[in-house]
């Protein structure tokens, strides 16, 4: 869990969701925010506890992809969800 911690990289945008993760194996997720349907967080006891847990991100045409040992989960479902407040408004004006 400690090395897919330190070789994850996460972002947001204002245009994308950015994930990476893992050191030997690789998996990589990009998607457009208007892509984004949803951010599931699921912490165990123990992750609430140390702050970490894992998310899953929805997408539109079946994009389900799970994370998991994400540092901080809930707060980056709160950036996501932000970032698409954002996009929606910019694309309203």
């Amino acid at each position: 869990a400690f090395i897919y911690y330190k070789t994850s990289e996460y972002g947001i945008t204002n245009k994308r969701v950015l994930i990476k993760v893992g050191w030997i194996e690789r998996k990589s997720l990009e998607l457009l925010l208007d892509k984004v349907e949803g951010v599931l967080v699921d912490q165990p006891i123990i992750g609430r506890i140390l702050n970490y847990g894992a998310i899953n991100v929805i997408g539109t045409g079946g994009t389900n992809d799970r994370f998991p040992f994400i540092p901080d989960p809930q707060l980056f479902r709160k950036n996501v969800q932000q970032q698409i407040e954002i996009y929606e408004e910019s694309m309203h004006k």
